[in-house]
């Protein structure tokens, strides 16, 4: 019947390997289960290529290389020694070896390797977990990173067509204000005119009264007073009807000619809002008219 063995990671293997930068090859095999320990199997640690060469001596020319820095030679011997013998602690010291070159990568290669192998004790494999955790800290953490891509350009927009409009001739101060004083400067005078005329009317109806009561009078005294006093009503009717006529003659003109300049105003603001242009583009040639309401 064949005998199973569960192997033992020495902490030696790990501790002399960090501080001395040593590794010692462990091949001693644990107690079985249920069993109290036995000794290691005589066939595997007789173990040899045909050349007389034992997995406990290729492990300890491996300890040799590692110890002169011959990492290589190393690795070689003590994959020989695993050949030979199995053991899964020869594993763990490739790790080992791999991890001091600096070949991080393949060091996590042999410590994966290690803690999946059959019979390693549990705290064979934290000890190997423990190392993994690191070194993957470590590679993810030195390997290159991909330049971010750089923002790409976006076009500049074409530019639009160019339409020329000319600007809009500034229209002309309202004359508004100007033909509404106009208005009424005419409409004032046309009022005294009006009121004169009528006032010179009176008074020259006055001195016809008493025109006519002079006729009828034959006292000197009475006759003379009439005549002075129908005189002065005749100079004044004479001069209301005069200076009315004027004035009502002027505010006549002053109105129709505020008149007529509002409908000039109107007509000319009316033209000024229509405007043609020529209108030159890169796709459009043509006349714009313009206009406003």
């Amino acid at each position: 019947m064949s005998r199973q063995h569960r192997f033992r990671f020495t902490p030696l293997l790990a501790a002399a390997a960090i501080a001395t930068a040593t590794i010692t090859p462990v091949a001693q095999a644990a107690p079985a289960k249920g069993g109290a320990a036995t000794p290691t199997d005589p066939d595997a640690a007789a173990a040899d290529d045909g050349a007389g060469e034992t997995a406990d001596s290729l492990s300890a020319e491996a300890v040799a290389r590692f110890q002169a820095k011959d990492f290589e030679g190393a690795v070689e011997y003590f994959n020989r020694a695993y050949s030979l013998d199995g053991n899964p602690n020869f594993l763990f010291n490739i790790g080992r070896v791999y991890e001091e070159a600096g070949e991080l990568t393949k060091a996590v290669e042999y410590y994966e390797r290690f803690i999946k192998e059959p019979g390693v004790d549990l705290d064979s494999r934290g000890i190997a977990l423990d190392r993994l955790k690191i070194l993957r800290a470590v590679i993810a953490e030195t390997a290159p990173k991909e330049p971010e891509p750089a923002p790409v350009a976006e076009p500049e927009p074409e530019p639009e067509p160019q339409v020329i409009v000319p600007e809009p001739e500034p229209e002309p101060e309202p004359k508004s204000k100007k033909g509404r004083g106009l208005r009424i400067a005419g409409y004032t005078l046309l009022g005294i005119g009006g009121a004169a005329l009528v006032g010179g009317g009176a008074f020259g109806g006055i001195a016809l009264s008493q025109s006519n009561k002079l006729d009828m009078t034959d006292g000197y005294d009475e006759r003379q007073e009439l005549i002075r006093v129908g005189q002065t009503n005749a100079t004044v009717a004479d001069a209301l009807l005069i200076s009315g006529g004027v004035l009502a003659g002027t505010g006549l003109v002053l109105v129709l000619a505020s008149l007529r300049g509002r409908k000039a105003a109107k007509a000319d603001v009316q033209a000024r809002r229509r405007s043609f242009a020529p209108v030159l583009g890169r796709d459009t040639v043509g006349v714009a008219v313009g206009g406003r309401f």
